[in-house]
């Protein structure tokens, strides 16, 4: 007997499409000697050269696949499996023979290590309402109405303190508690959700934006931290948001609405140390801060805290309403401190902050859990095991394991039973098919075939004969495999094994929705010493290796739907869930499945564009028995008003132009033929042109016009039109038509008249040989009433007094102005013009006397005015006075002779000043007589000035010419209305009795005296003496007075701030250190420093901030910047105090750093509280990224895996798979997430693309080289039709143009 690998080899390699019958020499196709990693590369090598030989032929399978892995699973009788319902015991599995015979006790226990269920908690929101916050059951979350119980949402209105007592609110085990709840924030601000602390001691606060979560905790020996969690967009004002915060320990993890797609929180950070569980003393904060303030304004709903850590599944729960389903013992909850599902071994839990690779995991399910579930877990390492079997008739009834392939009907090509003990003595494998409730046997196999009443490795007679294969004599103690051939059964290969795609009932035969396999008695263990827990049943794995089945034309399907959906290959042109069916449009040859030599994809019918759908009609095939030739498509419901079996023709009362593409939308236009113009009103037209038939003088493809010469078309005219008759003399040649519809011929330029029979208006004399038919009348347009002329003798219609043909001459003692066109008479002045004269006969102007102008002379020129007959020289002179006048001119009314004068000027020839004003003799150019402007405080009422030198009368105390101004000794003050004040100096304190005319300032004698009398002090000075005259100087500190300032009587000086005495030189108590520089005078302690903000620029660098502290009581502070303790920055700052900034760099990226702030004056000084910053991460290293085509590239889409980044510098949060298409030069992204693999879909065939892949982190991307890749070919697509031009009797032209879609060379 061959060896298992040697066997494996030969059930493996065959070929399902193999062209000859390989002689059988193995035994019966079952394997027992492979350990957990064999049995793994058996099914890799299963899957390897079954996807040869399915995959690599002309047709398109998809690979083969452990089917059955993570899908339904139940056994028979109900308690079949060990544990259950309570814990059990049996035999450690035995090595050798004489392991048999004694036994190593072993326990079975199904039972949940952790939780099963999720914990208790308490509605923050239940307490208080209506005093603190405000029910809405308007506003209500997504979801509300599907959850038992009226959720409300809740509003928070500015009030005084609302402290919420909880006494029953403490954290669980290690600081381990978890709050979720759902907002809706209206503002775009900082707001508090909940704070936890006593006086003096902060326990918990959380605060939240739309931008991030902050979270400041206190610790049990009084340190206070803060963190922040950026949103990522997953907050927004006016929506809701469901928030959990997840913390155990020192690790805390923010959740908005559930969990990420990889399972994973939105962030996890570390804390410092746990968090101070606030008990004595302690009150609870909702909606606003302990001292009131960041209100909260929006809404809650659903505000929970669960003393315990909830983990990720049970916080998707809380948000969607549906707990995360896993393949084995679902309710079983992982550990607070790994929360996390492993995304690849479900077993296992992890911590939200680990990777997929880490090795911080530890098991979900109990360490002596044996589920049923672990059967088909697809997870090697995990057995199921049975019930233990007390008595052998219970062994010989055995165990029935059935598997629902669940989503729809495959193609199963292996079954591979993996035990973990001995092996059973008799397998029954059975299956169900689509449409059939019965159980169908598939395959026999056991120690005797006599078992089954059958003969052992009976024959095959039909491809789906069934028969009964005999376990070799030899098997092992444990770890025995054993594998199910459907196609080759050895030693008796089924017949039509190697024409597997040309036998319906071979492909029957491997069609299944359900698998059972029923295990009867046990090899070794039937021997009455054997200890009866060593009776049960143990496998390690059940695989079913199958694929989808698409009939050759997928080479991929989606088996996450129900049903599952083969992805049908483009070029296929099939549709259906199985790729069972031809497209609507191509139906040109009945759906055939692919196999091994032939695509048979489906072939396209030709309808030219017109067509959705098309049908196959056998008849119309003229080879109908071949697939590559021939056709029998006919097109269904042609649109765009196309016919024909290929939409080829246009319909009745269509045509096509005469080389129209037959692909065009409009190829089939309407004849649209005018019923009038064709011959007994026929609508059709010829099938290509479009010609209609048109009556004798009609003409037009729609037979819609004349023909040349005729017009006006008719129903009633049997010709259709009628004569146009255009006169010869007056239309164009040789063009002698007229208008289609009004019989107008084509005048010549200045002709009219319907025939052209006649001259325009304004034309005369229609000749034959004259281009423009007539010639213009040219009447004179000043001397004619128009421009018409006779058309036949020329003569213009003259006015009055004008004469000739073209009225272009005036009758004598006339004139005739060129503008009016009128002969006029001369009518000159008597009084103006010289006696005897006349006008002149073009212009009519007079000739006038000396002083007159004028056409008639009936005006006197400037200067000059009152016309007389009498006066020889027509006008007198005006004789104005030139500096009274304006501009100096000497022009005056023409009828009364007064000239224009100036302000201020009067007199017929403007010769004196007006009243109020003087000195005419001073006048200028715009000027006349001056303004007194006299003082009327200061003037006798009544009285006038000097009218030559301008001079006011004055009261007694005034002076000056204006009387404006008091006589020395005198002053005029605010409150005097008209009379001059006396000085009244101070006669020690000032010197003399003159003062300042308009406000009584007297000159001092003294430089500390000040006042307009001279009696006062002047500042820094104080006490003014009558008898000297004199001040006293104040005497301040000008260290700690303000400018040196006192009391102006008791001298009492002006202090700063922080300084006290009478001359302010000593500082307050508590103060010291006086200094000019400080506006404070002294200094105090600097109190109540806030912590410095801080800003994560990058991977190395991060910019902090501080404002100064609340009292700094100093001008001047020196500011101390520590780093983990450590002094890193030191500057100073003066008054007015700002924000200071400080940039740290070189740091190590992912790093957590934590910063505080000392602030000290000439005095003392204060700290801050902590922060902690974590720098970003730093970019991935390009040459670690290396991006591998998986396999060739199909014709419309290429699968590529790469290397993930030593995550040394912080974690990946993202890849990319871009591509740019040498062509368009636009990129694509394919793929952006955290898997290492992933297929760019939707390609062209036949194209190259440049593909890249970038890796980032939260400080940046990485971009790995470019690979190019070369799409497959498939068949070329929209075709042309080819264009035939007729040559002669005998000779066609064909031209055509290449497809639009060559998809390949």
């Amino acid at each position: 007997m061959a060896n298992s690998h040697n066997l494996l080899c030969s059930v493996a390699t065959r070929s399902l499409n193999a062209t000859c019958v390989e002689k059988a020499t193995s035994p019966p196709a079952t394997n027992w000697l492979l350990g957990p990693k064999g049995a793994m590369l058996l099914l890799y090598t299963l899957g390897f050269y079954a996807s040869l030989s399915l995959v690599a032929s002309q047709g398109s399978f998809p690979k083969l696949d452990n089917i059955g892995a993570n899908k339904p699973v139940s056994a028979m009788p109900a308690r079949a499996t060990c544990g259950i319902p309570e814990r059990s015991t049996f035999c450690q599995v035995a090595q050798v023979k004489e392991d048999f015979f004694t036994c190593v006790q072993k326990f079975c226990v199904q039972d949940c290590p952790y939780r099963s269920s999720a914990p208790d908690y308490i509605d923050i929101l239940s307490t208080s309402v209506g005093s603190c916050w405000k029910a809405d059951a308007r506003d209500q979350r997504p979801g509300a109405a599907s959850v038992d119980g009226n959720l409300t949402s809740f509003i928070f209105p500015a009030s005084t303190a609302c402290p919420v007592s909880l006494s029953n609110l403490s954290f669980g085990l290690a600081s381990s508690f978890t709050l979720t709840v759902w907002l809706k924030l209206e503002q775009d601000a900082v707001m508090t959700l909940i704070e936890k602390s006593s006086p003096g001691k902060l326990g918990l606060l959380v605060m939240v934006s739309v931008e991030d979560v902050q979270i400041h905790y206190g610790l049990q020996r009084g340190q206070h931290f803060s963190i922040t969690m950026k949103t990522a967009g997953h907050i927004s004002i006016g929506h809701w948001t469901h928030v959990a915060l997840q913390i155990h320990d020192t690790s805390v993890s923010l959740f908005l609405n559930g969990q990420e797609e990889d399972s994973t929180a939105l962030d996890t950070q570390s804390l410092a140390a746990p968090i101070n569980n606030v008990q004595i003393e302690g009150a609870l904060w909702i909606g606003r801060s302990s001292n009131g303030s960041y209100q909260f304004i929006g809404r809650m709903q659903d505000f929970r805290f669960y003393p315990k850590t909830l983990t990720n599944r049970e916080i998707e729960e809380i948000y969607s309403g549906q707990f995360p389903h896993l393949h084995t013992s679902s309710t079983c909850r992982c550990p607070p401190g790994h929360p996390r599902v492993h995304p690849l071994v479900e077993r296992f839990c992890i911590p939200n902050a680990a990777n997929d690779t880490t090795h911080n995991r530890v098991l979900r399910l109990n360490q002596d859990a044996h589920p049923l579930h672990y059967i088909n877990d697809n997870d090697i390492g995990t057995t199921w095991i049975s019930s233990v079997f007390s008595t052998v008739e219970l062994l010989d009834k055995g165990t029935s394991i059935t598997i629902d392939l669940e989503n729809g009907q495959y193609q199963v090509f292996y079954v591979i039973l993996q035990f973990f003990n001995a092996q059973p003595e008799a397998v029954r494998i059975q299956r169900k098919t689509i449409g059939s409730s019965e159980w169908k046997d598939w395959q026999f196999l056991a120690k005797n075939c006599s078992y089954f009443g059958m003969e052992d490795n009976g024959s095959l007679d039909r491809p789906d004969s069934v028969n009964c294969l005999q376990f070799p004599s030899e098997i092992p103690y444990s770890r025995g495999n054993i594998t199910f051939s459907m196609l080759t059964p050895e030693p008796n290969l089924r017949p039509g094994y190697n024409d597997f795609y040309n036998s319906a009932a071979l492909q029957e035969f491997v069609r299944a929705t359900h698998v059972r396999i029923h295990l009867q008695g046990q090899y070794h263990t039937q021997d009455t010493e054997v200890p009866f827990r060593h009776r049960y049943y143990a496998v390690d794995e059940i695989t079913i290796s199958g694929r989808c089945e698409c009939h050759g034309h997928a080479d991929s399907c989606d088996t996450s739907v129900n049903p599952y959906r083969c992805n049908c290959l483009p070029e296929s042109h099939t549709h259906g869930a199985n790729c069972e069916r031809c497209s609507s449009l191509f139906n040109d040859k009945p759906f055939r499945a692919g196999d091994q030599l032939q695509a048979y994809h489906c072939r396209p019918c030709q309808c030219y564009g017109h067509a959705t759908s098309c049908y196959y009609n056998a008849s119309l095939d003229p080879h109908a028995e071949e697939h590559l030739r021939g056709g029998g498509g006919v097109c269904e419901n042609c649109m765009n008003n196309t016919t024909g079996r290929n939409c080829e023709r246009c319909q009745r009362l269509f045509y096509r132009d005469v080389g129209a593409l037959l692909w065009a939308t409009d190829v089939c236009k309407p004849c649209e033929c005018y019923s009038a113009g064709t011959i007994n009103g026929s609508l059709e037209c010829e099938p290509i042109g479009g010609q209609c038939k048109c009556k004798r003088h009609v003409s037009g493809r729609q037979c819609n016009q004349c023909q040349h010469g005729f017009y006006k078309l008719e129903w009633a005219l049997a010709d259709g039109c009628h004569a146009c008759n255009c006169n010869t003399a007056g239309s164009l040649q040789p063009d002698i038509t007229c208008h289609q519809d009004s019989g107008q011929c084509q005048c010549k330029a200045n002709v009219i008249g319907i025939t052209c029979d006649r001259c325009n208006y304004g034309f005369k004399l229609l000749n034959v040989g004259n281009p423009d038919g007539c010639v213009p009348c040219d009447c004179n347009p000043w001397g004619s009433l128009h421009q018409f002329c006779n058309p036949f003798t020329g003569q213009c219609a003259c006015k009055d007094g004008v004469q000739g043909l073209f009225c272009d001459t005036c009758y004598p003692h006339f004139y005739t102005p060129n503008s009016s066109g009128i002969c006029l008479p001369c009518d000159c002045s008597a009084d103006g013009s010289v006696p005897g004269t006349s006008c002149d006969a073009l212009t009519g102007q007079c000739k006038c006397k000396a002083h007159t102008e004028g056409r008639r002379c009936d005006v006197c020129r400037d200067g000059f005015f009152r016309l007389a007959q009498s006066n020889s020289l027509g006008c007198l002179d005006c004789q104005c006075e030139l500096r009274g006048t304006v501009n100096g001119s000497g022009v005056c009314d023409k009828t009364t002779g007064h000239c224009t004068c100036k302000n201020n000027v009067e007199g017929p020839r403007c010769n004196r000043c007006s009243p109020h004003t003087y000195g005419l003799k001073f006048a200028n150019a715009t000027q006349g007589c001056q303004a007194c402007l006299c003082d009327p405080t200061g003037t006798v009422p009544g009285t006038l000035c000097d009218p030559a030198s301008g001079q006011c009368l004055c009261l007694p105390t005034r002076d000056e010419r204006d009387c404006g101004s008091c006589k020395p000794g005198f002053f005029l003050s605010k409150e005097g209305l008209s009379e001059c004040e006396v000085c009244d100096c101070h006669s020690v304190g000032a010197f003399g009795q003159v003062c300042a005319a308009h406000s009584g300032q007297c000159e001092c004698a003294h430089p500390s005296v000040t006042g307009r009398v001279c009696d006062q002090c002047q500042d820094f000075f104080f006490g003014f003496n009558p008898n000297v005259g004199r001040c006293e100087p104040c005497g301040c500190d000008p260290v700690g007075g303000f400018n040196g300032t006192c009391h102006p009587q008791t001298g009492k000086c002006l202090c700063k701030p922080y300084v006290t005495g009478s001359k302010c030189d000593i500082c307050v108590e508590g103060a010291s250190h006086m200094d000019p520089t400080n506006y404070l005078g002294c200094s105090k302690d600097p109190q109540q420093q806030p912590p410095p903000l801080g800003q994560v620029l990058n991977s190395t660098a991060i910019e902090l901030s501080w404002r100064p502290p609340d009292s700094p009581h100093s001008s001047g502070l020196m500011y101390t910047l520590l780093r983990d303790s450590q002094i890193i920055h030191t500057t100073h700052s003066q008054h007015p105090f700002g924000t200071v900034y400080f940039k740290d760099t070189d740091l190590c990226p992912y790093t957590v750093y934590t910063y505080q702030l000392i602030t000290s004056n000439a005095r003392g000084n204060t700290s801050s509280a902590k922060v902690t910053l974590r720098t970003l991460s730093a970019l991935p290293e390009e040459e670690e990224l290396h991006l591998s085509l998986v396999g060739r590239a199909k014709p419309t889409s290429a699968s590529f895996n790469w290397t993930e980044p030593l995550n040394t510098t912080g974690p990946i949060e993202s890849y990319t798979l871009s591509s740019i298409e040498d062509d368009a030069g636009e990129e694509r992204i394919h793929y952006r997430g955290l898997h290492t693999e992933a297929t760019a879909e939707e390609l062209q065939p036949f194209t190259r693309y440049r593909f890249s892949l970038k890796a980032c982190t939260n400080g940046g991307c990485a971009h790995s080289e470019s690979l190019i890749v070369i799409t497959a070919q498939i068949s070329p697509q929209l075709q042309p039709a080819p264009k035939i031009t007729t040559l002669g009797s005998s000779q066609l032209k064909v031209n055509w143009e290449p497809p639009a879609s060559p998809n390949g060379k």
